[in-house]
Order: structure tokens, then C-alpha cells, then sequence
């Protein structure tokens, strides 16, 4: 499949120490069945994603990568 929509929702959370926010996580909220990444079956609403066309996520706020 060529060009189209990933078809998927993002959701993020951060972990905070002492009160200060350390790091941040980006998980799969949900998965469009008809949409490119539904369409591999490889993802599932909940995975954590660690990095995407080589740029880590893990501990990146979601205002410092486009995906």
C-alpha cells in the first residue's frame, strides 16, 4: 500500500520525580484497521513507541519530533 493515512491515535505520558517530569512515553492509543499501520498487523493499541525513522521518542516531549 502506497501513500494513505497511518491510521493510528497517539497518547503520551510522563514520569515525574520528586515533582519534576523525567521522562516521557508515546503509546499507540488506537489502531485503524483500514489504515497503513493496521494494515501490517505489526502494531497493537498499547506499544510503546520507541523510535520512529531512526529518532528516539523515549524521555522527547511531543513538541520536539514530528512524526
Amino acid at each position: 500500500m502506497v501513500g494513505g493515512e497511518l491510521g493510528i491515535s497517539l497518547e503520551g505520558t510522563v514520569d515525574v520525580e520528586d515533582g519534576v517530569e523525567t521522562k516521557t512515553h508515546h503509546y499507540i492509543r488506537s489502531i485503524l484497521p483500514e489504515g497503513l499501520i493496521g494494515a501490517t498487523g505489526k502494531l497493537r493499541s498499547g506499544d510503546e513507541l520507541l523510535e520512529v525513522n531512526d529518532t528516539v521518542l523515549l524521555g522527547k516531549s511531543d513538541e520536539t519530533f514530528k512524526l
